[in-house]
């Protein structure tokens, strides 16, 4: 079952432009749950985002899927180590 959409996934306002900008991906790519980015919301890296006040375990990062990688934040549940699927073998 697909979770509800994020209402802040319709505020993504990113923009085309020449300046560096986020990506609007608005939920976990972990759990697929929202991952309340609100650059990604804003569409501009001028507003801060929770996870900046965070230390997210390198175990953790490593269960992000490559494509994903660089380009979609995880939701503060996933970020601590709490949920998503394991590991890839």
């Amino acid at each position: 079952m697909t979770p509800p959409p994020d209402p802040s996934a319709a505020a993504c306002t990113a923009q085309p432009s020449d300046a560096l900008q986020p990506t609007c991906a608005p939920t976990c790519p972990l759990c697929g749950q929202p991952n309340r980015c609100a650059p990604a919301a804003a569409g501009s890296f001028e507003v801060l985002c929770w996870c900046t006040s965070v230390k997210i375990a390198p175990e953790v990062l490593e269960r992000v899927p490559v494509e994903s990688r660089g380009k979609a934040c995880l939701c503060a549940a996933c970020a601590a180590g709490g949920a998503g699927p394991p590991p890839p073998t």
